[in-house]
């Protein structure tokens, strides 16, 4: 292989590899916890001012928001109050509102997924979480609206409430998560346990470019001269 192609191919690879290693070490953390049954149990008592409550597991940290199914008769507007507790309602004591809004939903005709956002949780990880959710205005028959629910419990199903009574099955959700990057855990625990200097930019971003410097060159000479194998062994 003459040194021009090798020379391409070369940065090429050194091209991919540092955008799989930035990807890595950079790249949100992203990931979704699903409770989805197979037997499909639709609540109208939801579009009839009925108050729906699931309790979950959460699994993974940084959970940021929930989503749940629902149905709609026709295409229009549908305001509900909703909160976020952490903990379950068997368990008072340590039941605390995380967050709660009004918020409408342009519905359509159909099925569709609406998203309740929250404050990024960090210590979302193995946390009982409970989603309550009603209508604000009961909506009439011909304007049906229905909340998706299983009357199956699957693995990790949680527990569902209607007007606080405890229901079998679940409500269809996803909870979605970004966890912290690699590169935010080495900031979070490791630069307070290190010299001050190393928590600067600056400092960082020169450690970074000397050392991925260094080793392309090093890497280059050894294959430009043969040592390995992308040049068919060792020059002669």
């Amino acid at each position: 292989m003459s040194e021009r192609r090798l020379r391409f191919v070369y940065i090429a690879i050194v091209i991919v590899v540092t955008g799989v290693e930035a990807w890595a070490v950079l790249g949100d953390r992203e990931g979704t916890f699903r409770i989805e049954g197979e037997i499909p149990r639709p609540l109208h008592e939801f579009g009839e001012g009925s108050r729906i409550r699931q309790a979950f597991l959460m699994q993974g940290a940084g959970l940021y928001q929930v989503r749940l199914l629902v149905t709609s008769s026709r295409q229009q507007d549908v305001a509900v109050d909703w909160s976020l507790w952490r903990g379950v309602p068997d368990g008072p004591a340590a039941f605390a509102k995380a967050f709660e809004a009004r918020q409408t939903f342009v519905l359509r005709a159909g099925r569709q997924w609406i998203t309740l956002g929250v404050p990024r949780d960090s210590l979302s990880a193995d946390r009982w979480y409970t989603i309550e959710i009603a209508a604000v205005t009961p909506q009439p028959a011909a304007d049906q609206v229905a909340i998706h629910a299983t009357a199956d419990n699957p693995e990790r199903g949680g527990a569902l409430w209607l007007d606080d009574v405890r229901q079998p099955g679940s409500l269809m959700l996803r909870a979605d998560r970004r966890g912290r990057t690699l590169f935010r855990r080495f900031e979070l625990e490791a630069v307070p346990h290190l010299p001050s200097i190393f928590g600067s930019a600056v400092f960082q971003s020169l450690v970074v470019v000397v050392l991925h410097w260094a080793f392309w060159n090093v890497t280059w000479t050894l294959v430009k001269d043969g040592w390995l194998p992308m040049n068919g062994g060792r020059a002669r």
